[in-house]
């Protein structure tokens, strides 16, 4: 079912950055402060939307929270 859902869709990492927010959001949590997160994730969200383009990233779980990850941690560097 959700392989079809995901055809309709047109688009595995808006499927994924849907499915995944609550547990991409207590990822960035463990990382950052509070008010920072919804920030960090749209940032993420957005670069790996764009970063999908014509062609469908392969792994789209994994490649949302590398993006999360690194966005975050851009992020603490700014602020240090």
């Amino acid at each position: 079912m959700a392989s079809s859902h995901l055809k309709s869709s047109g688009s595995s990492l808006l499927w994924c950055s849907t499915f995944w927010r609550p547990t991409v959001a207590w990822f960035c949590l463990a990382l950052l402060s509070h008010p920072d997160v919804e920030d960090v994730m749209q940032e993420a969200f957005l670069r790996a939307y764009n970063a999908e383009g014509d062609k469908p990233i392969d792994q789209p779980k994994s490649y949302l929270f590398r993006v999360a990850r690194n966005v975050a941690l851009n992020q603490l560097r700014q602020k240090n």
